[in-house]
């Protein structure tokens, strides 16, 4: 059964102070990252259920050293609920919830390569003249050809050459 995350998320935006939850929003996303690529600290974080928990907070403390201590603390709370695989979820509602409470509007930008500090600066000034506070999340994908695509509250906005080219075959067909 799959574990909802959305009710550790709001339990972390209120016990965490408003100017932690940048460095949470990381956290989670360096936690998530952890939990994919290493499967001992998983393992090792799992085991950890059948412990006092003093004991697992000890634990989950070593492993997660650095980060902030109401994520700890959370982690240890999924550890003993058996729960720790909600973690993307977790990161997930996080986010929608943190940009949700700051005002903010999540933007994904794909590009081939990644954006310089101009374009991205250019790019936030553009979402910001229309009215939004963009929190901005960029993702490489390889296969693009030029330029980019951005996803803005769910809609996608293709200015890819491939984008572009794929409108050009579909208007011809259309013709």
């Amino acid at each position: 059964m799959k574990t909802d995350a959305t009710p550790y998320a709001e339990a972390l935006l209120q016990a965490a102070k408003r100017s932690d939850w940048p460095r949470l929003a990381d956290q989670l996303d360096a936690l998530a990252e952890l939990l994919s690529r290493n499967a001992l600290a998983g393992q090792l974080l799992a085991d950890a259920a059948a412990r006092p928990a003093a004991d697992r907070l000890k634990l989950v403390k070593a492993v997660l050293k650095g980060f902030l201590p109401a994520l700890q603390q959370l982690v240890a709370r999924l550890v003993a609920d058996g729960a720790l695989d909600a973690v993307p979820e977790l990161r997930d509602a996080f986010r929608r919830g943190y940009n949700r409470r700051a005002g903010l509007t999540p933007v994904r930008v794909e590009t081939a390569e990644p954006l310089t500090a101009a374009t991205r600066k250019r790019l936030v000034a553009q979402l910001t003249a229309s009215g939004r506070k963009p929190a901005l999340t960029e993702a490489l994908q390889p296969t693009l050809i030029g330029g980019l695509r951005l996803v803005v509250d769910d809609v996608e906005y293709d200015f890819s050459i491939g984008g572009a080219l794929d409108r050009l075959e579909q208007s011809v067909r259309n013709a």
